[in-house]
């Protein structure tokens, strides 16, 4: 039973009492015919794919340390991340 209001008005209540019992479940259909292929081919998707690490190489490493403690640890934990996605 499907009920297609947000809340329960009156209408909502009129639409569930006029469905009635549901009944038993029906047959599958056959299966329908292959789609169209989608926009992008399997190549198309493995090369931007494989090129996506480069878009990491405009992000520059912090290559001078920190005398706070926790600014170098924020520091070093940033240079991980960059290294990380240049892989």
């Amino acid at each position: 039973m499907v009920c297609w209001c947000i809340s329960a008005p009156a209408s909502c209540v009129e639409k569930r009492a006029s469905l009635g019992k549901q009944g038993l479940q029906g047959n599958d259909g056959s299966t329908g015919p292959q789609g169209p292929p989608g926009a992008v081919s399997l190549t198309q998707l493995n090369t931007v794919i494989t090129g996506a690490s480069s878009n990491s190489n405009m992000a520059s490493t912090l290559d001078n340390g920190f005398a706070d403690p926790d600014l170098e640890t924020l520091r070093l934990a940033y240079n991980t991340l960059v290294v990380a996605l240049r892989r």
